[in-house]
């Protein structure tokens, strides 16, 4: 069993951080979809200016509306699309078009009942 933990600890993912690997062998939880390197990527973000606190982030949450069993409509998350420093009304047509691509329809009411805009 130890020789198992020793070579799964020295196994890196692509991209992922060693030491994510190693805490996730010693705790035997799965990680594989932890896949970013977390400091290459904050390094990246302040690099191109994106990480600032100044810099307004939008999100676009696209939803179906779901009745329980008491005939109650509920909002079911179909899809939240993020984007940092375009003023609202860009990242929600933003949003609308890359919702569309995403879920391959020509108009975004096919497959959402309808969209929340959220600002952090």
């Amino acid at each position: 069993m130890a020789k198992k933990l020793e070579r799964r600890d020295k196994r890196q993912l692509a991209g992922c951080d060693s030491n994510c690997e190693a805490e996730s062998a010693r705790s035997g939880m799965n990680r594989r979809c932890h896949r970013i390197n977390t400091r290459s990527r904050n390094a990246s973000l302040a690099r191109s200016g994106a990480a600032r606190a100044d810099v307004p982030r939008v999100e676009v949450v696209f939803y179906k509306e779901i009745l329980d069993h008491r005939g109650f409509p509920h909002h079911c998350e179909v899809m939240r699309v993020c984007f940092d420093g375009a003023a609202q009304e860009a990242a929600i047509s933003g949003a609308i078009h890359r919702f569309e691509r995403l879920q391959r329809v020509t108009t975004w009411k096919v497959a959402a009942d309808g969209y929340e805009v959220v600002t952090h």
